[in-house]
């Protein structure tokens, strides 16, 4: 081997290992020298955090406003019971069950008040709805209901003390996108469903004054019935009487020995009494067609019908709630969706900046490994 070849070798030796050994050490993680690079970066970081913050409020500004009013209610008390303890009190009388107490009428306006059908029954009639629902076709109006409806109306309860139901009380909550626009859906909602509440107590009031009413003209009917046929035997048996009488030519009373104590019935319609006084008696019930006019027990049925009739459960006014707070004019709009929003854009600003400096770097780096070999 000549000199000259032995030299070249060496230089290319020397050519490769060094660069490798230099990539090799420089490759090794400084966690050091990645947080001086993002130190002297941070200016490149913040341009993409407030960046990404802008894109953030851009995107707040385009989306919907959202406003919710709150109110809460509790059963309600003797103040606004008054008016229906009055009116029930005449119902009492009759026999019909009038317990509607403040928690059940709470527990119902509240049963009513979560019911997605009453929901969807208030919302298509209110103008909020038919204003949104102007320039939507037909297909997608129940798509507009889910959209309205589907977390903007809320309700929770709250237990103050378990023995002692009178503390309980709800809080609801209506959101839309205006602060005007949720007060009045809120308040007219709990309006619409108080009068759900009231219609199915005046119902259940019209059920019971029905079949009571039923059931005494089904006791009157019979009583008058049996009456009346009674009235009938009666005259046959007088008749039979009086002409028997007429033919054996009893004209007054006669009096056997041994018959002085006769039964009350056989006395009744014996021919001993004679013509005249079976003529008489005949006469007398013969007068007596009303035999309702007989009868106390008809009277009180015809009397407690009357009453039943009289009745005006469409009248009665329920109130199922109070208010602890009404309806409220929201005065901020909800903001914790819009500052979870600029929080995630901010991170994900400060994410893209950091593999922006990361990949310049390395970029950077491996153009200078590339001089050096």
């Amino acid at each position: 081997m000549s000199t000259r070849k032995l030299i070249d070798d060496v230089r290319l030796e020397h050519s490769t290992v060094v660069p490798r050994t230099l990539h090799a050490e420089n490759n090794e993680l400084n966690l050091m020298k990645l947080l001086d690079v993002f130190i002297q970066r941070k200016l490149t970081i913040a341009f993409f955090v407030m960046a990404a913050l802008l894109g953030g409020v851009v995107v707040n500004y385009f989306l919907p406003q959202r406003w919710t009013s709150t109110a809460i209610i509790i059963p309600p008390q003797a103040e606004e019971l008054q008016g229906m303890v009055e009116t029930l009190s005449g119902f009492s009388v009759l026999e019909i069950n009038t317990k509607i107490t403040p928690e059940l009428l709470l527990s119902d306006f509240m049963h009513k008040f979560d019911s997605r059908q009453i929901r969807e029954k208030y919302l298509i009639n209110t103008p909020y709805f038919t204003q949104k629902a102007a320039n939507v076709k037909a297909e997608h109006v129940n798509l507009l209901i889910d959209q309205v409806l589907n977390g903007n109306m809320t309700s929770r309860k709250s237990v103050l003390n378990k023995n002692d139901l009178q503390r309980n009380y709800y809080e609801v909550a209506f959101s839309a996108n205006s602060a005007a626009a949720a007060r009045d859906l809120l308040s007219g909602y709990i309006r619409f469903v108080a009068g759900e509440v009231q219609q199915k107590v005046r119902q259940r009031l019209m059920s019971q004054i029905e079949l009571l009413r039923e059931k005494s003209q089904g006791q009157y009917q019979t009583l008058l019935d049996s009456l009346e046929i009674s009235q009938q035997i009666r005259l046959e048996r007088l008749g039979d009487s009086l002409a028997v009488a007429r033919s054996a030519g009893v004209i007054t009373q006669v009096i056997l020995p041994g018959h002085e104590r006769q039964e009350k019935e056989d006395a009744e319609f014996s021919i001993m009494q004679g013509t005249e006084s079976l003529e008489r008696r005949l006469r007398v019930e013969q007068a007596l067609s009303d035999v309702e006019k007989t009868s106390l027990e008809l009277h009180d049925l015809r009397l407690y019908r009357e009453r039943l009739d009289a009745l005006k459960p469409e009248e009665i006014t329920v109130q199922p709630f109070k208010y602890m707070l009404d309806p409220s004019l929201p005065v901020r709009e909800d903001g914790a969706g819009q500052r979870l929003i600029l929080v995630l854009a901010a991170l994900m600003g400060l994410i893209v900046g950091c593999i922006w400096v990361l990949l310049s770097y390395s970029s950077k780096y491996r153009a200078q490994a590339k001089d050096i070999s």
